[in-house]
């Protein structure tokens, strides 16, 4: 049975990546980290939830990817669409 999901600030919740559907080993980096997923809905300051998250005692990066980009595809089946932003 999995574990609950845990609410780390509010609003959002996680849970470390643990088995696949199969019953797999647990998923690691190359490292030997864990994994964590983080659902969080719209994120009003990405700034502000980066630092929050660099405060986790043992968490090694986040996938915020802030100030790397300037532009973002979205994409489904039917339509991309290309995001340009700054």
């Amino acid at each position: 049975m999995a574990r609950p999901l845990r609410v780390a600030f509010p609003g959002a919740v996680y849970h470390l990546t643990s088995r696949g559907n199969r019953r797999q080993a647990i998923f690691r980096t190359d490292g030997g980290n864990y994994i964590a997923d983080l659902s969080t809905g719209h994120i009003e300051d990405p700034h502000i939830l980066d630092c929050e998250l660099k405060k986790i005692p043992g968490l090694i990066e986040n996938g915020l990817f802030l100030n790397l980009v300037n532009k973002v595809v979205v994409a489904n089946d039917e339509l991309a669409d290309i995001i340009t932003f700054r």
